[in-house]
């Protein structure tokens, strides 16, 4: 019988398994499935557990993404589950929103890069929490969470984001649990956590704050958890235990160590704050004073606040020192810096009235009322632009307190205060910033110089060029003008020089067109003396007096050859000139070389000379100097006199010396003194 049963047992059990395993296959479907029996296409689903479903997308694209948010409303309304939806994807693919989805559980967007754009969570209704740890985001839009209709909570974790404005969390005003752990945030600016007034849970762990106010959350809110572990945290800024609403109950928790906590008074309000801190505090043997030396290696829950005291901030180094004359446009960062105990917040005023201050949620009730201003009114940055004026004029203070102006304009001169503020009390220190404007004169004297220089050499590239197109063109132009009578002495090829002495005549060249031939001189060409020593030979000539004094010359020359020998004479005259030309200018050029070496060596040597007698004019001078002091006055005995001071004689002796023939003369005078 029992055996039986077992046998049964087994077979229901295996039905059970296979009708299971049939269903998970059923809404495990691949692509393309119906949305009535199965999950959208690009999805996977797991088995119904408690009215919600888990489902699983991953897309390539946005088109792809709006038709399956369609497609997973219906599924929801079909089931009648809530879904616990993840996404995958690339970065931008949700960026037309995610307002389509339905009512979700939960909704995880981790580990893909995410871009998040303005209202992009508009319309999203979620009950559990919104994941978008590791996305890498450095920042998000203003607003991107406006348009949400609820969201449980918000996981930030492990993300890269720098600080937390007035707007980055709006929309969010009924969240209960924040993560901002493993993030690189520096600063909270007063009204980025004050719309929360649900909160229930804040983690802040592993961060870079230096300074934490219970100001930057709301008046209402009451905290049951809070982590500021692992931070570079120095103060929980509480101004009194009286005049500061403090946002936890009897029951909260906390958590601030790993931290470099200074144990000053106002550490002190809040540990009064606490009902019972050692229950209160998490990790207390990690909570540890870290200032000042009598405290330090202390655990704070077990400190006597009464020891816990505060020091006045002093200032003890400025820049400027106190006024500082500055060039319009350029940029200067004024610093100040002070001792005090906690570490003293800086707050700078400008001359026309404008706050500066890095973490505005650490100035003191007290001091906003006495320096009247609201908490609008305070800025960590500000930007500087007016109409019709390109330079933009940008004034930030920085995480060490320095206020760094870039591109100052001449309307903002006047004194800057700095004031260093703590529990204790505040000082303030003024800077005076003189402007003046224009350019400075060391870019005038170049710009003008420069200018000069331009000028000149453009005019003197002008005039050179000038000259030698026209001596180019000249040369051009009566380069084959000849003479009537040229230089250089014609030569008829095949006829040699005989003597006529006889004749009383010399043997030069024939004239071509002479046609005649000597007696005495063969068939030499012969001229007299008194003829000239060179004749150029023109179309029509005739030489009367030669043929009576020589008698007939060399004939038989054509007329043919005579005017190729014209043109042979012709081109060995202009290679005559062209070589004399040359010849000319190579010693133009060797003698200015010349000329400008001697001039260079005589200048050298001037400097030299020059350098030489003004040191020795300089020496001669100061020794004549000595001397003459040294003979003047000889002795402080004689000058000022000893015993009763009766009569006393002075003796003066002058050294007179000739600077330029060395000579010296002494003159001596003496004085009696009754």
């Amino acid at each position: 019988m029992d055996s039986h049963r077992t046998r049964l047992c087994t077979f229901l059990l295996g039905l059970h398994l296979c009708l299971a395993s049939s269903q998970n296959q059923t809404h495990l479907t691949s692509p393309g499935a119906l949305l009535g029996r199965g999950c959208p296409q690009y999805c996977q689903c797991s088995p119904e557990f408690k009215g919600h479903m888990d489902v699983a997308c991953s897309f390539g694209s946005q088109p792809v993404w709006e038709e399956t948010c369609k497609a997973l409303e219906q599924l929801s309304h079909v089931r009648q589950a809530k879904l616990k939806i993840k996404l995958a994807g690339v970065g931008d693919t949700f960026s037309s929103g995610l307002g389509c989805l339905p009512r979700l559980a939960s909704l995880d967007i981790s580990e893909i890069a995410l871009k998040p754009t303005f209202q992009m969570f508009q319309g999203l209704n979620i009950d559990g929490s919104l994941n978008l740890s590791a996305n890498k985001l450095e920042s998000f839009p203003g607003d991107t969470f406006s348009g949400v209709e609820n969201i449980g909570g918000l996981d930030l974790s492990h993300n890269r984001l720098l600080e937390l404005n007035a707007s980055s969390f709006a929309g969010l005003e009924s969240i209960e649990n924040l993560d901002l752990s493993h993030n690189n945030i520096t600063i909270i600016h007063l009204g980025a956590l004050s719309n929360m007034s649900q909160l229930k849970s804040l983690n802040l762990a592993s961060n870079k704050l230096r300074v934490f106010s219970f100001k930057q959350l709301s008046l209402n809110t009451s905290l049951d958890f809070l982590s500021l572990r692992d931070n570079f945290l120095t103060s929980l800024y509480l101004e009194s235990n009286k005049t500061e609403v403090v946002p936890f109950h009897i029951d909260s928790q906390f958590d601030i160590s790993e931290n470099l906590i200074e144990c000053s008074c106002s550490l002190a309000y809040f540990l009064q704050a606490l009902p019972f801190p050692e229950n209160s505090l998490l990790n207390v043997d990690n909570t540890l004073c870290d200032a000042p030396d009598n405290f330090k290696g202390q655990s704070i829950a077990h400190l006597d606040t009464s020891g816990l005291v505060c020091t006045a901030p002093e200032i003890f180094m400025s820049y400027p020192l106190k006024q500082k004359d500055l060039l319009t446009t350029s940029s200067i960062i004024l610093e100040c810096h002070a001792n005090g105990f906690p570490r003293p917040t800086i707050l700078w005023v400008t001359p026309w009235g404008d706050v500066f201050l890095h973490d505005q949620a650490h100035i003191p009730n007290s001091l906003r009322e006495h320096l009247k201003i609201g908490t609008d009114e305070i800025k960590a940055h500000r930007k500087y632009k007016e109409q019709n004026v390109l330079l933009i004029t940008h004034i930030k203070a920085d995480v060490n307190g320095h206020l760094v102006i870039s591109k100052i304009r001449g309307s903002m001169h006047g004194n800057y205060s700095c004031l260093a503020f703590n529990p204790a009390g505040n000082v303030t220190k003024v800077i005076d910033l003189s402007l003046y404007c224009g350019i400075k004169s060391t870019y005038t004297f170049s710009l003008i110089l420069g200018g000069y220089c331009a000028s000149g050499f453009l005019i003197f590239g002008f005039l050179v060029g000038f000259i030698k197109m026209v001596v180019v063109w000249l040369k051009h132009k009566l380069y084959f003008m000849v003479p009537y009578f040229s230089k250089a002495v014609s030569t008829v090829a095949g006829v040699q020089d005989q003597d006529c002495s006889a004749s009383g005549c010399y043997s030069v060249n024939v004239n071509p067109r002479s046609g005649d031939s000597s007696a005495n001189c063969g068939e030499s060409s012969i001229t007299c003396p008194h003829s000239p020593a060179s004749l150029s030979f023109i179309e029509e000539e005739y030489f009367p007096d030669e043929e009576q004094e020589c008698g007939q010359a060399v004939g038989g020359i054509s007329a043919h050859a005579s005017r190729q020998h014209r043109f042979r004479d012709t081109l060995e005259e202009a290679r005559g000139r062209w070589r004399d030309g040359v010849e000319r200018k190579m010693e133009l050029v060797r003698k200015n070389v010349q000329h400008i070496r001697e001039s260079s060596s005589n200048y050298v040597h001037n400097i030299k000379e020059t350098g030489s007698s003004a040191a020795l004019r300089m020496k001669a001078g100061v020794a004549h100097g000595v001397e003459t002091v040294k003979y003047q006055l000889q002795s402080f005995k004689e000058l000022c006199g000893t015993g009763d001071m009766g009569t006393n004689t002075i003796s003066t002796v002058t050294l007179e010396t000739d600077i330029d023939s060395h000579q010296q003369s002494k003159v001596v005078k003496q004085m009696t003194f009754v």
